[in-house]
């Protein structure tokens, strides 16, 4: 093994590593990986072409048979830890463990994550503790079809070419179909890019063309400015990458730094720093710290997220590259062939064992998921028909627990969502939901984000209870505004803005009565660069939205959205902790910060405002009058949303005689 090569691992995993415990510091980190797959392309292909250069073809089953040998063994190790260890994760995350477990040994974790659409780079919502093994995922599946695309090509040569020219030719090809595939996927839907295997192929293509052409003929001082470029791509990535879209066109320039210096870092100055005894060291556990990092990082922001210091990402750290000495030496070492100097073979047997205990540990938190899944929400104390607000000999009754459950209050969604009238962000389809009389001649229609979607339940009572034509249409992180919004980490949401445009047709055609937009609050605007640029320029486009639709006979009712909090209330619940609950002060924003109530107050429009019902005067409670009111940071539970239609009802209906008159 090339020293110098490493030494580049050991640079992939440094960023990697650092990117996750210090963002800030190193917002594009995550190239990392990148440099990774350029790697195994440029090495497998190696290993592809000297055996097509021997024996003509390739041994597919021994191909494969060292690719487990390097990667299960470790993973397998690591997977069963996680899954052993996951009863300490709060119960409302060992659902998605489990699932995690059995996805990342089956190595499609990548794909469970591109149909969850989760933003790897930092969502609201917790990150899975085998996250990261969608990279495995991505290399395990180029390892299956890269051999038979080598063979192929040089079965189709009739063997007459060269080894190097005919794997250069179709690597080359291989980069011209799947690169502007990676910067159409990555431009229409971001967060499934991010994940998906034939976004990343031509990365590993990149390699493969490193390896094929082998190294050119340059002078000293070519070469040293050409490793320097390597040197300048792969750090300039790293530190300047932020809000952008990635893999894509941004991915180009990581790889071909790191292919610059596969190439040649032998030769200068960039070899000798990488061939350094530390890096080295380093580099050749560097795999095993990548898959022990970041369960380690998982766990500890979970089991104590308030001490999640520097000290402790160091801690963090430390540790990663010391299980990882213990995993290289007790585990990978132990599975590698006589060739790469481990001291024994080791047979498939003890590897398809391997692999299957992995597979059974999994079972530990799904049993796990079945105790407290398949638990019933808690139902309320059987009494009379007495009012809430009457109690009487029901005052000195022993109370029941509260409901629902953590657990089940983190699936615990509004109408909209299972009635799938709320879409998801990549979804570009308009779908309504139609609740009460259709005949009615009052006809409200709900429209906005997921908090909107959250209030269907709500909505659909009222309009029910009073023979109201109700219409809910809602779009996750989508408000109903004409401006262009970020969709995550500042990718500009196109998605958003033509499903807005076809939804105010739809609106203005439709003409309901009365129209209730409702939104998350801290959007971010493109074209603008500081908080207050976002808030004025969506304030200012609300209005004119808004005042569209009452040129158009269509009255506006606005609503104030949620509280929020900084940890999520089931997960704080489920992990015992007493601090849960949030002051007001910190929950509830003021109203210079809301762009909504900045427009309302312009239109003098008087806003539903639900906070003092949801929180009390000087604290927001987790539980409210017995009910877990939160199924995350900033989402009511459907259950606690029932509660609030009396006084939703109440404030509805006076907004709507004020409109009227």
């Amino acid at each position: 093994m090339r020293e110098d090569i490493q030494g580049l691992r050991a640079v992939a995993v440094i960023l990697v590593l650092a990117f996750h415990l210090w963002p800030g510091a190193i917002p594009g980190g995550y190239i990392g990986v990148d440099i990774f797959f350029v790697i195994s392309g440029y090495l497998m292909t190696g290993i592809l072409m000297r055996s097509l250069t021997i024996a003509g073809t390739v041994s597919y089953f021994d191909f494969m048979a060292r690719r487990v040998r390097r990667i299960f063994p470790a993973a397998a190790v690591v997977i069963i830890a996680v899954a052993l260890a996951s009863p300490l994760l709060p119960s409302t995350r060992w659902s998605f463990t489990a699932t995690e477990v059995i996805a990342s040994a089956a190595y499609v974790e990548n794909w469970l994550l591109a149909d969850r659409a989760v933003d790897y780079l930092g969502r609201d919502e917790a990150a899975g503790v085998l996250q990261h093994f969608w990279s495995l995922g991505v290399e395990v599946q180029f390892y299956l079809f890269w051999p038979l695309v080598l063979a192929g090509a040089f079965f189709l040569s009739r063997r007459r070419a060269k080894v190097e020219s005919v794997v250069l030719i179709a690597s080359v090809i291989v980069v011209a179909f799947f690169l502007p595939l990676s910067i159409w996927q990555t431009a229409s839907n971001p967060p499934r890019a991010y994940f998906a295997t034939e976004a990343r192929i031509f990365e590993f293509a990149i390699g493969a063309i490193a390896a094929a052409a082998g190294r050119p003929i340059l002078g000293r001082i070519a070469t040293s400015v050409t490793a320097l470029f390597g040197v300048a791509a792969v750090f300039s990535s790293a530190f300047l990458y932020r809000d952008i879209l990635f893999p894509g066109v941004a991915a180009i320039l990581p790889s071909a730094g790191a292919a610059a210096l596969i190439v040649l870092s032998q030769r200068n100055w960039a070899g000798r720093v990488l061939s350094a005894r530390p890096m080295v060291y380093l580099g050749d556990v560097s795999y095993s710290v990548y898959l022990w990092h970041w369960p380690l990082i998982v766990f500890w922001e979970a089991l104590s997220p308030s001490s999640y210091g520097n000290l402790a990402k160091l801690l963090i750290g430390l540790s990663s590259i010391g299980l990882a000495v213990l995993s290289k030496k007790l585990v990978e070492d132990s599975f590698r062939s006589k060739e790469s100097g481990a001291p024994r073979r080791t047979g498939m047997t003890q590897i398809a064992i391997l692999s299957l205990l992995a597979f059974a540990t999994a079972s530990i938190p799904l049993f796990a998921l079945v105790r407290s899944d398949g638990e019933p929400p808690l139902g309320p104390v059987a009494t009379s028909e007495i009012s809430p607000f009457h109690p009487g000999a029901a005052a000195l009754a022993p109370m029941p627990a509260y409901i629902p459950t953590p657990v089940v209050a983190k699936r615990d969604h509004p109408i909209a969502t299972k009635q799938h009238c709320h879409v998801p962000q990549d979804d570009p389809e308009l779908r309504t939901c139609e609740f009460g009389d259709p005949r009615s001649e009052t006809h409200i229609l709900v429209i906005g984000d997921s908090h909107a979607s959250v209030f269907s339940d709500a909505f659909k009572t009222v309009a029910e209870r009073n023979g109201w034509r109700y219409t809910h249409l809602s779009k996750s992180q989508c408000p109903f505004t004409g401006l262009t919004v970020y969709y995550g980490e500042r990718v500009p949401y196109q998605l958003c803005n033509d499903w807005n445009t076809r939804a105010l047709a739809m609106i203005e055609e439709m003409k309901p009565d009365f129209v209730v937009p409702i939104q998350f609050w801290p959007y971010a605007v493109v074209g603008q660069e500081t908080p207050e640029g976002h808030r004025a320029a969506m304030a200012e486009d609300l209005i004119n939205r808004w005042e569209r639709l009452r040129a158009n006979g269509i009255n506006v009712i606005v609503m104030r959205d949620v509280p929020s909090f900084k940890i999520d209330p089931p997960d704080c619940l489920a992990s015992g902790r007493m601090d849960c609950d949030r002051p007001r002060s910190d929950a509830v924003r003021d109203p210079g910060s809301d762009p909504v109530l900045l427009a309302a107050s312009r239109l003098n429009l008087q806003p539903i405002d639900l906070t003092d019902y949801i929180c009390e005067p000087e604290m927001c409670r987790v539980i409210v009058g017995n009910v877990l009111a939160w199924r995350d940071r900033n989402h009511l539970t459907a259950t606690f949303v029932n509660t609030l239609v009396p006084m939703l009802e109440q404030q509805l209906r006076d907004r709507m005689r004020g409109s009227s008159s």
